[in-house]
């Protein structure tokens, strides 16, 4: 008996083996074999990228606490910060499509005889298109009813190497209206420009924001009853003219000034940027794919948490907002790809890369 319960016992354990081996193993997702702290360099507090990303850390912890440990770091001005990482201070920065055009073409701020760029980038995710206007007193608004209008007038086109600052050099300039070296040109805190609006040290305040002014400007605006100036359509051609980076936009008055009035009576025809945040190619491609995965599958609490910074996606939808952006930025620009970990996400979603021109 012992004999015949050995032998069934031999048999049993033999037929175990052999099933077991016929079972496919499922397959082990990868994942980082640490965490990170990922430093995402951004604008000081306040502006909208700042806005952005810190909703994009505030869903890292949510979500991805156990891979990434993401940190807004703040720079002075976009142009700094994008020093900032070319030296290797932050893991990933913000670009305006402006600013992509010049690091790729060594041009502008970053023409090789004010810096030399050196650290390679690659396309994590567009986020938003940013549209421009200025505003000045409404008691002003019958001596200054175009922008062709601010030549001799005192203009803040905030700090030096902003990227408002940057592209109003060159819709201002002589590619675009060329008053530039027309107007009486300011230089002070983005904070101050409500007061220096009202004191009269400044005339003319130009300002940006997705949905709503940005927080200082909409600061700036309720100091005083004040008029946007809209550019007139053939201004606002020469200066989109001015260079291939710019897109028309519009402002929609009733819900961009939230009731406010400022002296528009319908949409506003302007122009404006996209953004896009670059990272370092050699950054592990698990922790991009993460972060993309994460910020693309919760992109509903992102507009949640700041809705005017996520209007964009919440309108086009994430990403066909993104596939717009990064076709064209591929095409136009062989050296700034898609990171491995956004190609990862996207052929896992099924998308033929080779013929969207991603690959």
């Amino acid at each position: 008996m012992k004999k015949l319960f050995l032998i069934l016992l031999i048999g049993v354990l033999a037929l175990s083996v052999v099933v077991g081996g016929c079972v496919p193993k499922a397959e082990v997702p990868k994942v980082p074999i640490e965490k990170i702290r990922w430093d995402a360099g951004t604008t000081k507090e306040g502006t909208t990228n700042y806005v952005a990303t810190a909703t994009i850390a505030e869903l890292t912890f949510r979500y991805l606490k156990d891979y990434i440990e993401m940190s807004p770091v703040p720079y002075t001005s976009s142009t700094v910060g994008l020093k900032g990482y070319d030296v290797k201070e932050v893991d990933s920065m913000y670009a305006s499509t402006q600013q992509v055009d010049q690091i790729m073409t060594g041009t502008g701020a970053f023409s090789p005889d004010l810096y030399k760029w050196t650290r390679p980038a690659t396309q994590l995710f567009w986020t938003y298109d940013l549209p421009y206007f200025s505003f000045i007193r409404a008691k002003d608004k019958d001596k200054i009813t175009c922008w062709n209008d601010f030549a001799g007038k005192k203009v803040f086109p905030q700090m030096k190497g902003t990227g408002t600052y940057e592209i109003l050099l060159v819709v201002l300039g002589p590619e675009g209206l060329d008053i530039w070296d027309k107007m009486d040109v300011k230089d002070f805190a983005m904070e101050h420009s409500g007061d220096a609006l009202k004191l009269g040290e400044v005339d003319v305040v130009c300002c940006y924001g997705l949905g709503k002014p940005v927080g200082w400007g909409e600061a700036a605006m309720a100091t005083l009853d004040c008029a946007v100036v809209p550019p007139s359509p053939k201004e606002l051609e020469i200066m989109l003219n001015a260079a291939p980076w710019l897109a028309p936009m519009a402002i929609d008055p009733v819900t961009y000034f939230a009731g406010r009035d400022v002296g528009l009576k319908a949409p506003m025809d302007t122009y404006g940027v996209a953004y896009v945040y670059l990272v370092d190619p050699d950054m592990d491609e698990e922790y991009t794919y993460q972060l993309t995965k994460c910020v693309f599958e919760h992109s509903d609490e992102l507009v949640a948490a700041a809705p005017g910074t996520w209007a964009d996606w919440a309108a086009v939808g994430p990403m066909d907002y993104n596939l717009k952006y990064w076709q064209r930025c591929c095409a136009k620009y062989p050296n700034l790809p898609l990171h491995p970990g956004v190609k990862r996400y996207l052929k896992e979603l099924g998308y033929d890369l080779k013929k969207l021109g991603l690959e």
